[in-house]
């Protein structure tokens, strides 16, 4: 494992001197930080309210500065809406609540008149920063966005400013947001289930509760209890600052005690700590879940916590039941075709309830589930009696050292793991000294937590069909909530906006000078990228010919994860990689298939070896290709119960490609059967003899790389020239409805879509860019503000281009929009929409936003160092000899909020619209929906083969 002290991944750890966490994280690698503040509270610290979750949504809206023309005046009003939720939540009749919502509208109305809605996003958008957004766990909640280096004043201005005196303005319209959010996850199979197992769990204890709150407790908020929970949690004692990328950790502490040192301090808060139950004894539960045929039973046990000292040794514990070598006690049950699915795992879930567990799908159509239960513990049983060799276990620890180095590699992920690490109220050294305790762990050590955890004290979950009842949050009939001096800048914006700030140009892609390429023969071509982090490797024999080219190809990749050779078995083959510490697998996407490895570089030559021995003797068997068709069969029969978006997403593409839609095109159980064993083999043979790229990024020189590659793998094999096959965009000449019933959604989901003629000039490929990051591109685009933000008419609302690469040529651009909402406000949602693509209302300060926001993301998207070679050949593919990035950019100063105004009047409001919506054509008003054009009701098998 790394030190703590080696750059890029030393952290420093201070305190301000209002008590508040400050980790940095120096890494200049790639040209932005990721900044996030951690508050120490989530849905267990108010349990069933949903009130974590509700602040994390209104901590966007602004504060007596930010986010408002009269603060004063408004808060007049905001004052009467507060008192009105008081008698609300106290108010159990229904004509009585029906009256007081309606004068909590007309007082929002009201309010609305004082506030500038979403002035948080546009200042972020406005210093560089992407990918904003928040989350709220069960423990913690945290804020954070990417942005560039040279806005961290302003970054560290606006996101403490935001903790201090937030105003909870514009809250009628962000409930019914968070009513959406509940009810798409109803839609979703897999949530009710799983909450079920975790309320079952944890005894009533606050983890029992979702973090998003009943729906009770949702329509009955209390703005005073809000307030009180922040005065509460959101202080200075307990809070956290990240800060991780191109940064001087060394000068930020006087800007950081200036910004978030100013935070109250307040007193830490005092927590109960959670009593997680201890099982004693075993009882069955069932567990409702709407999938077909598949018996399934989960078996949870008491476990440790990321903190407690048995979580490192019961992990690898469980890794000699599960792992991804497939060499685990477990894993063979499914490599000797025992059972169909089975795995053993502990889940980190919670700061205070451990839980570990395995499960179990015996074989299709008729294994026997106490059978295949009964194989499972025969298994642990066997850990439990020390049966394993030392060697396996040595080949864990390297992996798991290996997966915390690679963990750490980018800024991303050193970021993710220290929000983890700091809401657990541990030190980062703490967690690196947790990391190399690792390489301690013995086999005593694994036989006593594996005893002490797989015990006769559990909760069997077996899965029955059927289905939990969903409660319906309905549309209330309030009129929108539209604030007049929407996108007007406020006083405090102004003067932020007027410090100094350094003028730094977005960082692209140079293919030429990112990556090294060598020509290893006519045929393949390495790109090679140094590894600046640690001694790890990936490497990736790439060929270009996917499923869009040979819908055989994921196939072939699915079967060789699940074969061994001529002369070692799947577990053997899987035990010689664990030796090395190497994980490989087989790979596929729409063009390509890859040979994928990551492991330590003074295995790289062993490495390639095997490698080179499965390319030349992989053997396939017939009860691995006989489980792969029953597995295609599987899938067909549970797609459409996967939710709304499933479906969403085959109707989509059926529209969008028509009868070469994927899920049109894709190999059948039936047409794989006819291939066999042997065709599919086969068709590795033919990938194997294709022209590639080999990817490599690692420690080793390159002309180290570049022998070894020469010398170990048969690199005059590929011959074939590949040719990619691009499927073309359908155009549709009149306005359609597509239209697919699906019975019982809660959610109705729908897109708009266009096809306008390709841009030609690169002004007109930088305004149809703009368009998209104007109409859809995030919080101060117009379809967050005019759908979601000023009408509450769904969760997610959005929209975007896509424009032909230069390999293209001759397909149309694409614009499209989309969101999910409510049934009842289904139709409403979309005359919405069809009259923004009308009018068209283009504001000043969107348009200012959007080309802030594509400038960023351009210097923000420039990818790690194990991404580039990859992302450069991919745009080659594609036609590309430079960063694509480069054109628009060039143009985008010259553009005028009039010229865009005029392309988009000339180029996307004369393409003809269709309508792509899912939902439930009894809640539907289809006649109307039928208005907007030609209505075309898909079936199940013109959109999914």
């Amino acid at each position: 494992m790394v030190c703590a002290e080696r750059n890029p991944l030393a952290v420093k750890e201070l305190q301000l001197s209002n008590g508040m966490q400050v980790w940095l994280n120096e890494d200049p690698s790639q040209p932005i930080v990721f900044g996030a503040v951690v508050v120490k509270a989530g849905g267990k610290d108010s349990p069933d309210t949903g009130m974590a979750h509700y602040l994390e949504h209104l901590l966007f809206k602004g504060t007596d500065q930010l986010g408002t023309v009269d603060y004063a005046a408004e808060k007049v009003w905001l004052d009467s809406i507060a008192v009105c939720y008081d008698r609300l939540s106290a108010t159990s009749d229904a004509d009585e609540r029906l009256a007081i919502q309606k004068e909590i509208n007309r007082l929002s109305i009201r309010a609305a008149e004082y506030a500038i809605p979403n002035e948080f996003d546009r200042l972020t958008a406005a210093f560089g920063g992407t990918g904003l957004n928040a989350a709220t766990s069960y423990d913690y909640t945290y804020y954070f966005n990417t942005f560039s280096p040279q806005y961290i004043a302003q970054w560290a201005e606006l996101n403490s400013h935001r903790m201090m005196h937030p105003v909870f303005r514009l809250f009628q319209g962000e409930l019914e947001t968070v009513y959406e959010e509940k009810n798409r996850g109803a839609d979703n199979m897999m949530q009710a289930p799983l909450f079920a197992m975790i309320k079952e769990f944890s005894g009533n204890n606050p983890y029992s509760y979702q973090v998003i709150g009943s729906t009770e407790n949702l329509k009955n908020p209390r703005l005073g209890e809000m307030q009180a929970f922040f005065d509460k949690y959101y202080v200075g004692c307990n809070m956290g600052l990240i800060l991780s990328g191109d940064i001087d950790a060394d000068s930020l502490q006087p800007l950081l005690e200036k910004t978030f040192g100013r935070i109250r301090r307040g007193e830490k808060p005092e927590k109960a700590a959670v009593e997680a139950p201890m099982i004693t004894g075993h009882r069955t539960v069932k567990i409702k879940a709407d999938i077909p045929l598949i018996k399934i039973s989960v078996y949870a046990f008491n476990g440790p916590t990321d903190r407690e000292q048995d979580a490192g040794a019961l992990d690898l514990a469980v890794g000699l039941l599960t792992n991804s070598f497939s060499s685990g006690r477990l894993d063979s049950l499914m490599t000797g075709h025992k059972v169909l699915l089975s795995g053993a795992q502990r889940l980190p879930l919670f700061n205070e309830m451990g839980i570990v567990g395995f499960a179990v799908v015996p074989s299709l159509p008729f294994g026997s589930l106490p059978k295949a239960e009964k194989l499972c513990w025969e298994e642990i049983r066997r850990i439990q009696r020390g049966e394993f060799p030392d060697s396996e276990l040595d080949a864990l620890k390297y992996e798991a050292l290996r997966n915390a180095e690679a963990a750490l590699e980018t800024v991303s992920g050193r970021a993710s793991q220290m929000v983890t690490v700091m809401s657990q109220d541990r030190s980062w050294s703490e967690y690196l000294s947790q990391v190399e305790a690792i390489r301690n762990v013995t086999r005593d050590d694994i036989i006593r937590v594996a005893n002490r955890y797989f015990t006769e004290n559990y909760i069997r979950f077996e899965k029955v069909k059927g289905s939990y009842p969903k409660d319906k949050v309905s549309k209330p009939d309030f009129d929108p909530i539209i604030p007049p001096h929407a996108g007007e800048t406020s006083e405090y914006a102004r003067k932020l906006e007027e410090q100094p700030f350094e003028d730094r140009p977005a960082r692209l892609l140079d293919f030429g000078a990112d990556v090294q390429k060598v020509a290893l023969n006519p045929h393949v071509t390495l790109y090679y990228k140094e590894n600046p982090v640690n001694d790890l490797f990936d490497l990736s024999w790439r060929v270009d010919r996917g499923s869009i080219e040979d819908p055989a190809v994921p196939h072939v990749a699915a079967l060789l994860n699940s074969v061994g050779t001529d002369s070692l078995t799947v577990q053997q083959l899987g035990r010689a990689w664990q030796q090395l510490g190497t994980s490989f697998m087989v790979d596929s996407g729409n063009h390509s298939f890859s040979l994928d490895m990551s492991g330590f570089d003074r295995e790289f030559d062993a490495s390639l070896r095997l490698m080179r021995h499965f390319m030349d003797h992989a053997k396939g068997d017939k009860e691995s290709f006989n489980e792969l068709k029953t597995a295609i069969g599987l899938e067909k029969r549970t797609y459409f119960s996967g939710g709304t978006s499933n479906v969403f997403s085959a109707l989509q593409q059926r529209v969008l490609y028509g009868e070469e839609s994927p899920l049109l095109t894709h190999m059948t159980a039936k047409e794989l059967g006819t291939l066999g064993l042997n065709g599919l083999m086969d068709r590795f043979s033919g990938l194997m003899e294709c022209d590639c790229s080999i990817f490599y990024s690692g420690s080793l020189p390159v002309e180290e790389v570049a022998a070894l590659l020469r010398s170990r793998l048969d690199l005059d094999r590929p011959q074939q020239k590949v040719t990619r096959k691009e499927i073309k965009r359908m155009q549709y000449d009149e306005p359609t409805v597509f239209f697919y019933n699906l019975p019982g959604s809660r959610q109705t989901m729908m897109m708009t879509y266009q096809t306008p003629e390709a841009p030609e000039s690169g002004e007109d490929k930088a305004r149809l860019e703009l368009l998209g990051e104007y109409v859809g591109g995030g919080m101060f685009s117009l379809m967050f503000q005019e759908v979601r933000e000023f009408r509450a008419m769904a969760y997610s609302a959005s929209g975007a281009v896509a424009q032909p690469a230069p390999a293209q040529s001759g397909d149309p651009a694409v614009f499209y929009t989309a969101l999910g909402t409510q049934a009842d406000k289904s139709l409403s949602a979309l005359k919405l929409v069809d009259s923004l693509l009308r009018v068209f209302p283009l504001r000043e300060a969107g348009f200012r936003s959007a080309v802030r926001s594509l400038k960023a993301e351009a210097n923000n998207s420039y990818p790690s160092f194990r991404e580039i070679g990859q992302r450069i050949h991919s745009a080659e593919c594609l036609g590309y000899e430079e960063d694509p990035n480069r054109e628009i950019l060039e143009n985008l100063d010259g553009i005028t909020a009039e010229s865009l105004r005029s392309y988009y009047e000339k180029k996307i409001r004369t393409a003809p619209a269709s309508y792509i919506i899912v939902g439930d054509k009894k809640s539907l008003p289809m006649g109307e929906i039928a208005k907007f054009g030609k209505l075309v009701e898909l079936k199940r098998n013109q959109v999914y083969r």
